[in-house]
C-alpha cells in the first residue's frame, strides 16, 4: 500500500478548507441578493455543502496539528 507524506495531506485539507470557505461565502452572498425570489433549486445549498468541507478539513487540520507536536 502506498503512504502519501504528511505535507502533501496537510496540504489537501488546506485546499478544501479554501475550497468549503469560498462555497460558504458564495451560498451567503447568494442568500442575501437574492433572499426574496421563490427558487426550486437554491445555489445556497453550496453554502451548506461548503460549511461541511470546511468544518471537516479544519478540523483534521487541527487534530493532526495536536497529535504531531
Amino acid at each position: 500500500m502506498h503512504t502519501v507524506g504528511r505535507t502533501r495531506v496537510n496540504s489537501a485539507h488546506l485546499v478544501a478548507l479554501v475550497i468549503g470557505l469560498g462555497g460558504v461565502a458564495f451560498g451567503l452572498f447568494w442568500g442575501i441578493t437574492h433572499a426574496g425570489e421563490p427558487e426550486v433549486f437554491s445555489p445556497t445549498l453550496i453554502g451548506f455543502v461548503g460549511a461541511a468541507l470546511a468544518l471537516n478539513s479544519g478540523w483534521r487540520l487541527v487534530t493532526k496539528r495536536r497529535r504531531n507536536g
